[in-house]
Parts: structure tokens; C-alpha cells; sequence
């Protein structure tokens, strides 16, 4: 994997179905690069582990992503967090 250059310093990037599989790869890959994360997925342990393992720049929330209720909370903590 090539040097890491912080493509995406100080951006903040939301990702779904980030407990497993290309979402994980994909927040583990933003806060390399310098983005503070929001992971949203179903499977709370998992989801909270890895914002666990990422540190300060990774949150975890619970996300139904078929509901739109739990659409309007993301975005509320998004906005809450991040401005």
C-alpha cells in the first residue's frame, strides 16, 4: 500500500455499513487519511469495536439505514459532532 498523504485531512465522512466487510476497509482507509468518521451499521459490537480500535477520529451509531427516522438521527449527530 502506497505512503499515506491525508487526501481527506480535516473532511468528515460518513460511513455506512462500516462494521464489516468494504465499509470497514473503507473508515479504516478515511482515518488514514486524516477524516473524522462517523460509522453507521445494524451490528452495534462490531461497529463500536472497530471506532474502539480507530481512536479519537472514528464515532460509532446505530443505523438502520431502512429507516427513515434513524436517517435523521445520522445526520443530527453528524451536524452535533462535526457542525
Amino acid at each position: 500500500m502506497s505512503e499515506r498523504n491525508g487526501r481527506v485531512q480535516g473532511k468528515v465522512a460518513l460511513v455506512t455499513g462500516g462494521a464489516k466487510g468494504i465499509g470497514r476497509a473503507s473508515a479504516r482507509l478515511l482515518v488514514a487519511e486524516g477524516a473524522q468518521v462517523l460509522i453507521s451499521d445494524i451490528d452495534t459490537q462490531a461497529g463500536q469495536a472497530l471506532a474502539d480500535e480507530l481512536g479519537a477520529a472514528a464515532r460509532f451509531i446505530h443505523h438502520d439505514a431502512s429507516s427513515e427516522a434513524a436517517w435523521q438521527r445520522v445526520m443530527d449527530s453528524l451536524v452535533e459532532h462535526h457542525g
